[in-house]
């Protein structure tokens, strides 16, 4: 079991603030702070719902993961997926490779295949032969492509 002190959580700043991220959700937008700790040799960053400029509702998206309902797990995907995506860019930061464990990052390879467009001008298709999740892409293009 690996400890963490708590009080070694350090407020990632850009620019002299606080970095924080602006996610758009269906029907409003969610602000994410965001919050750096040292594990080992290892930085750990953390996304952080609860943000003054959040209705209180929308605050507490990211306190307890796996809580809650469908609903919320939904929200929680979107948040750290697509926000997880946005910050590593916001910090500079270019993996080549991208391990998603489970759920709560699947966003980001949608988040992903939208930045891949939009930095080369390609279509979604063109991202699919490039990418080893190619079969994820082809059938989500080949779904949404039908609507």
């Amino acid at each position: 079991m690996i400890r963490v002190n708590y009080q070694s959580f350090h407020y990632v700043m850009q620019n002299g603030e606080w970095l924080r991220l602006k996610i758009e959700l269906p029907g409003y937008s969610v602000w994410l702070r965001t919050w750096l700790v040292q594990v080992g040799r290892i930085k750990l960053y953390l996304l952080d719902s609860n943000d003054a400029a959040n209705f209180p509702i929308h605050r507490g998206i990211t306190s307890e993961l796996y809580g809650g309902g469908p609903e919320l797990r939904l929200k929680q995907e979107m948040v750290l997926g697509i926000g997880g995506w946005r910050l590593l860019k916001a910090l500079g930061i270019h993996p080549e490779v991208c391990h998603l464990n489970e759920g709560h990052a699947a966003f980001a390879i949608l988040e992903r295949a939208a930045d891949f467009m939009e930095n080369t001008g390609q279509p979604l298709i063109t991202q699919c032969g490039i990418n080893k999740t190619r079969q994820y892409f082809y059938d989500t293009y080949s779904c949404c492509s039908r609507i």
